[in-house]
């Protein structure tokens, strides 16, 4: 039991006595409990198609492969709500330093794998679960944390786990596989964390290795190159750690806004954080409601 609150907790990516990861750990159980963690079927982008199409419904325009580098840049808008780190958000609306004290925290490598088969877990239940969680216990999985935290290489990393394959057989071909794994190692860090997640998987699924078609590996500088708001490939988009765990990006009495009165923030930098998906962009959006409303 300690041991699954712990994997828990450990979505804040942040040591599990770090404040309110307890919380983030009930949270996630509560939703675990609810139906089970859901796997959109098809794969991720079904979920941006889905949203793409809602919006140009409502008449909006979608244009990619530009990136923003001015405000200037854009057409003339009563709001722009920007889903970027902090850092990103200064550069382009000439905020200068109001930013300069967010902290970014560790980073995440993750691996996706085509396999022949389906993991061979020694657990039977984690043979049909969509999200295992690996590490034996709370005690490992926290001083994983704190290495990547602290800015150690990992050596027994806690692994969280995906098998979309098991509910969504669309996923691969008939009687293989899809699986991605993900471990904490420093922010910027340049190894290669590939042979101690797979040390780590072996351990628990004995022939996992013979089982791999390919794999694609991402480390920091890959995650940081492919979203620029990955600082350091940081996935959360800022450390969950002191009073930041509240207070983000800073103290204000409404965060999603920023001393520009047309610019607002959305992105996991702001309440609730990191993990709740789509909240941050719920409550920037009520808040450009409202301000726009008062003009």
């Amino acid at each position: 039991a300690r041991g699954l609150f712990a994997g828990l907790a450990a979505h804040a990516i942040a040591p599990t006595s770090g404040f309110a990861t307890s919380a983030i750990a009930l949270v996630f159980a509560l939703a675990a409990h609810e139906n089970g963690w859901p796997v959109p079927r098809g794969g991720s982008q079904a979920i941006s198609d889905a949203l793409a199409s809602y919006l140009r419904e409502q008449g909006g325009t979608i244009r990619t492969g530009s990136e923003v580098k001015r405000l200037d840049e854009l057409p003339p808008a009563r709001a722009y709500i920007f889903d970027t780190s902090p850092s990103a958000l200064a550069r382009i609306a000439g905020l200068g330093s109001a930013y300069s004290h967010y902290r970014y925290g560790a980073s995440a490598f993750k691996i996706d794998y085509a396999l022949s088969g389906p993991v061979p877990w020694t657990a039977e239940a984690a043979r049909r679960a969509g999200t295992v969680h690996l590490g034996p216990d709370a005690r490992t999985i926290d001083t994983a944390l704190r290495a990547a935290v602290d800015g150690r290489d990992p050596s027994v990393p806690f692994l969280i786990t995906a098998q979309p394959s098991l509910t969504d057989p669309s996923r691969a071909p008939e009687g293989r596989h899809v699986f991605w794994v993900y471990g904490h190692v420093p922010a910027g860090w340049e190894g290669d964390a590939t042979d101690v997640i797979e040390r780590q998987l072996e351990r628990f699924a004995p022939g996992f290795r013979d089982l791999v078609l390919a794999r694609a590996v991402s480390g920091p500088p890959e995650l940081a190159a492919r979203n620029a708001n990955y600082v350091g490939g940081d996935i959360a988009c800022g450390a969950f750690s002191g009073l930041q765990t509240l207070l983000r990006p800073k103290l204000a009495r409404v965060p999603y806004a920023t001393a520009h009165p047309a610019v607002f923030l959305c992105s996991s930098a702001t309440p609730p954080g990191p993990g709740v998906h789509g909240m941050s962009g719920h409550h920037a959006a009520k808040a450009v409601w409202r301000r726009l409303r008062a003009a």
